[in-house]
């Protein structure tokens, strides 16, 4: 087991075995030649060697921690308020922009609070309004805003079948 340990790990080994042939030296080229078989079965597992900055993964522990502990907030259903403090506010208002200023794909928004998850859709909006009045037009790239889909009934249904000339829920 020990000569597994020494020599297993993340890099390629080679085994030089020298024997004697001399009659004196039997035993002990027969021990050496027993030992370059025994090294030669060991089997190891290569792995990249990755070194880790640790503030890089507490910083990731910590966030994967506010969002389980606001996701448990939000299940549970606990300290709902009726309105936002003025320092909620500003914290909504910086999580947004740093949201918004970030190039991380893997950035989220973790809002323990249904008053300020709508405060930041808010946020969201006002930037948009603004962005659009500075543009001069609908949409970010101007283009123009999708309708929204409306179900449409079942007598609308008829009616637009009788006009294209084809039976009643037909497809």
């Amino acid at each position: 087991m020990v000569l597994r340990d020494s020599l297993g790990g993340n890099c390629k080994t080679k085994m030089i075995a020298n024997i004697s042939a001399v009659k004196e030296d039997l035993y002990e080229s027969l021990s050496t030649c027993r030992f370059a078989r025994n090294v030669s079965m060991i089997q190891n597992k290569v792995s990249r060697n990755e070194r880790v900055d640790p503030g890089v993964i507490i910083s990731r522990l910590k966030k994967e921690v506010a969002e389980l502990k606001a996701e448990l907030a939000m299940a549970k259903g606990g300290e709902q308020k009726d309105s936002l403090t003025t320092e909620d506010i500003e914290r909504c208002n910086l999580m947004v922009k740093n949201f918004i200023d970030t190039n991380d794909p893997g950035q989220t928004l973790v809002m323990p609070d249904r008053l300020m998850i709508n405060h930041c859709f808010y946020q969201f909006k006002s930037l948009y309004k603004n962005l659009e009045k500075r543009k001069g037009g609908p949409g970010v790239s101007g283009m123009a805003q999708p309708k929204a889909i409306e179900p449409a009934s079942p007598a609308k249904k008829d009616d637009e079948a009788s006009e294209k000339g084809s039976a009643p829920n037909a497809q």
